[in-house]
């Protein structure tokens, strides 16, 4: 799921004219992991945006529009969250996987 959204980034980036960055972020708090994917692509119009986690949409000339849909069913089955929105300081888009901490059950020490 990783691998997909880093090569959605660098593909969203390959027609823009200006610098191109792409940038992971990986944090954790107390009960999540959480790992960003930001480019300095177009960004997510709006009308996209909506429709970005529904079967065969895609906004590319060679996509199956699956992609997307994969990585949110994947991380859906691990109880986290795919999010996608515009980047804060940059023009591109901006994609935030969210996934909860496994607890060890009481009684088992963590190594």
């Amino acid at each position: 799921m990783l691998v997909n959204l880093l090569l959605n980034a660098l593909q969203a980036m390959e027609d823009g004219g200006g610098p191109r960055r792409l940038t992971v972020r990986v944090a954790a708090t107390a009960e999540a992991a959480i790992a960003e994917v930001e480019d300095t692509g177009a960004g997510l119009p709006p009308e996209a945006r909506h429709r970005l986690f529904e079967p065969f949409y895609t906004t590319k000339a060679r996509g199956t529009g699956l992609g997307l849909i994969l990585a949110r069913s994947i991380i859906e089955e691990h109880a986290g969250s795919l999010e996608a929105d515009n980047a804060v300081m940059c023009a591109g888009a901006r994609f935030r996987i969210t996934l909860p901490l496994a607890t060890a059950p009481v009684g088992v020490a963590n190594v």
